[in-house]
């Protein structure tokens, strides 16, 4: 499948449901990373793929953090008619050492998000369950946490915006749900991501239902789980997509046979069903409320 196909069967589901929804269309820059594009060819592309939104994320532009630079992508968005959403960091130092250091870098990240004009700054806990600060309790972390969200508040309120969450291979679903609400939803809610749950050993659609009720953006992108010689691998795909991967190891799953597509095999959809599957994802996350944000894609049309 190729992204102009990927693309047109993504459009082709959502333009059904567009009408009475309301949500928008766009792609999460991450997934072009490999293009080292600066932030105007990362919207020029999204222009000329017809989407209504982008998912900023990790820039590499050489601008990154001047208030410029914030201003012109604000600027070149609204001439292009996109919605722009936009993040940064980690919410947990390193340590406590460097703690004030942490909460510094978080604010400027609300302030470069709220001058581009998104309505939320993503973040996560951590890149994964080996990245958090020690190999402590996990309440602890989320203690941590709760510490620096309150003491975000009255700048994202005050803004108008939101903290999104990132499920980012730290936290299972129910813990990330309990964060949000025990610091509070009018300030904090769900980046809901359907390809990290297989890394806390969750099914996506357990993700879905726990926290699609407090997502303010979500990504669609599905998971493979396939046998390797010292255990099990897994490698993020578009959503049904067949045929053959690159694995660690060259080649992998010339047929069905050991592969797993955790959401096409829930839906029991056939190979290749790719705008179907779709579009049943994107029915259950958007039943749990009336999205707000916006639907990025991670994955154009091919595996990586």
């Amino acid at each position: 499948m190729t992204r102009r196909t990927f693309i047109g069967g993504a459009l082709a589901a959502a333009s059904a449901a567009a009408g009475s929804r309301r949500w928008r269309l766009g792609l999460n820059t991450y997934c072009l990373r490999f293009q080292k594009w600066n932030d105007r060819q990362l919207i020029d592309y999204c222009v000329k793929q017809k989407l209504d939104a982008m998912f900023l994320q990790d820039s590499l532009d050489p601008a990154v953090m001047d208030p410029k630079h914030w201003a012109d992508v604000r600027a070149w968005v609204k001439d292009a008619g996109l919605h722009i959403e936009t993040g940064g960091s980690a919410l947990l130092p390193k340590s406590e050492a460097v703690y004030a250091a942490k909460i510094a870098e978080l604010r400027k990240n609300i302030e470069r998000a709220h001058a581009m004009g998104s309505p939320i700054v993503r973040t996560l806990l951590a890149s994964d369950r080996y990245h958090m600060p020690d190999e402590g309790p996990v309440e602890r972390h989320v203690e941590t946490a709760m510490r620096i969200l309150r003491e975000l508040k009255s700048q994202v309120m005050d803004a108008g915006m939101k903290i999104g969450i990132e499920n980012h291979k730290d936290l299972q679903a129910w813990q990330t749900r309990e964060l949000i609400v025990a610091a509070g939803k009018e300030f904090v809610g769900s980046y809901l991501d359907t390809g990290n749950p297989v890394f806390v050993a969750e099914h996506p659609l357990t993700t879905v239902e726990e926290l699609g009720p407090y997502a303010v953006c979500f990504h669609l992108r599905d998971s493979v789980v396939y046998e390797v010689p010292d255990g099990i691998a897994v490698k993020w795909v578009p959503l049904a997509r067949d045929g053959r991967f690159q694995g660690a190891g060259g080649a992998c799953g010339g047929d069905s046979a050991g592969r797993v597509h955790l959401l096409q095999a829930h839906y029991g959809a056939p190979a290749g069903d790719h705008p179907g599957v779709f579009g049943r994802v994107l029915d259950q996350v958007v039943s749990a409320r009336a999205v707000q944000g916006s639907v990025a894609v991670y994955s154009v049309g091919q595996a990586w």
